[in-house]
């Protein structure tokens, strides 16, 4: 997947959150953090979060394009939610990335997408965090 490229879709059912100031054709629902760790720990931690996630299985790991891409499914009905991220070196210290995460059906999704990238940001700092390094968001 190309960030810079893609368009988003005209459903809800979808969420964007990229680097600020980040070229892209598609307008990110929110600036991605910046983590204070390598991103080469950063791609690590991320991919260990998502995938201690319920439902979670990684469907594509491209070292080195620096992205994964997970699927998670919903609960009851098994529907199954894409997210895909790509890591970037802000420094030989610092990562961010970008994180498109979309429903496969339907047409909105009650905020599932935006909750869902906003819990694994969240739960990646937090694990960062307590490993004695520490993830910081930079302003908006």
């Amino acid at each position: 997947m190309n960030f810079e490229e893609f368009q988003l879709r005209s459903t809800p059912n979808q969420y964007l959150l990229c680097p600020k100031g980040m070229s892209t054709r598609a307008k990110p629902n929110e600036d991605s953090p910046t983590f204070n760790v390598p991103v080469a720990t950063l791609q690590r931690v991320w991919r260990e979060v998502a995938l201690q996630q319920p439902r979670v299985a990684m469907i594509r790991d491209d070292r080195e394009s620096k992205q994964c891409e997970f699927v998670q499914r919903s609960f009851v009905f098994r529907f199954p939610d894409t997210m895909t991220v790509e890591f970037f070196a802000v420094d030989d210290d610092h990562s961010t990335c970008a994180v498109y995460s979309r429903s496969k059906y339907g047409y909105g999704d009650l905020g599932v997408n935006r909750r869902r990238v906003r819990r694994w940001v969240r739960l990646v700092q937090d694990e960062i965090t307590s490993g004695g390094a520490q993830a910081a968001v930079q302003p908006t």
